[in-house]
């Protein structure tokens, strides 16, 4: 179910394809744990952990000689603490899941089980057993819609009990592309794991192709806290309510760093350049 967007919501025998998924309702927590309990042999990699003092750009991790320890912790990532893994170190590593070895690099532990697959290159998943998309599809396969029935609004701003957040033109333009399917495959604002991982690898955590965040950033965590629902509103009218699942606080030097190759405020030369260039030329 972690392989793919379009693996989310299968069924355990798929009619139309005569596809038979045995383990389609089973969690990573009930694999863990089969795995465990009946000694099932997994890849060693994943008792590797890679160690390094700084950020280590995810399209570099699969050259040699980079600046970081390779230690096996005994046992799978999984059955290590967060403190076994980090082993006092800035960074740390893992596998969590494997390709071909030439396009597969550690992730950070907190990532899919997908995250490290297939990186510097346009697959999501081998030709084997791709479910493709209609040529012209939509990004991801299926086009997102959040629009829901007009019965239901009273209950759904009910539900927010009061939490009003008042959006920027920006954010209600946002808030528009998501709800129309404009930024499909999204279903949401961007949750910590999907915002790291679009970050460092400029792909969504099932690997399609992302290039920059698309978040809703808000003053404090009390106007939106984890679990609660929020009514999002732009010059006096309702748009939505949003379900809040996660709430974090990112490094905006990092992610202007990772998303536009620089974290200087002031622009390029090149930039300086065009800024002066543009006012010469005709309108149109």
């Amino acid at each position: 179910m972690d392989q793919g967007e379009k693996r989310t919501d299968i069924d355990i025998w798929e009619p139309d394809s005569k596809i038979f998924n045995p383990l389609a309702d089973w969690s990573w927590e009930d694999i863990v744990q089969y795995v465990t309990e009946n000694d099932v042999p997994v890849n060693a990699g994943h008792n590797w952990v890679f160690r390094a003092d700084e950020w280590i750009d995810p399209l570099e991790r699969h050259e040699t000689d980079l600046p970081w320890t390779k230690s096996d912790l005994g046992k799978p990532f999984w059955a290590c603490t967060p403190e076994e893994i980090q082993g006092g170190a800035n960074e740390a590593y893992i596998f969590k899941s494997f390709g071909d070895m030439h396009t597969t690099v550690p992730v950070y532990p907190h990532m899919s089980e997908r995250a490290g697959r297939f990186v510097r290159v346009a697959n999501t998943e081998c030709g084997i057993h791709t479910r493709n998309s209609v040529a012209g599809g939509p990004h991801g396969g299926n086009l997102v819609d959040l629009f829901v029935d007009e019965s239901e609004h009273a209950g759904l701003i009910a539900g927010c009990e009061g939490r009003v957040i008042e959006l920027t033109e920006r954010q209600a333009c946002d808030l528009e592309l998501l709800s129309t399917g404009g930024f499909s495959p999204l279903t949401g604002f961007m949750t910590q794991e999907t915002y790291d991982h679009v970050i460092e690898e400029m792909r969504l955590p099932e690997q399609q192709l992302w290039g920059l965040p698309v978040v809703l950033d808000v003053a404090s965590e009390d106007d939106a806290p984890a679990g609660s629902d929020v009514l999002l509103r732009y010059n006096g009218e309702d748009l939505a309510v949003m379900h809040v699942e996660d709430v974090y606080k990112p490094d905006k030097t990092v992610e202007a760093k990772a998303s536009f190759g620089t974290s200087e405020v002031r622009p390029p030369p090149l930039l300086d350049f065009l800024s002066a260039a543009v006012p010469l030329l005709p309108w149109c």
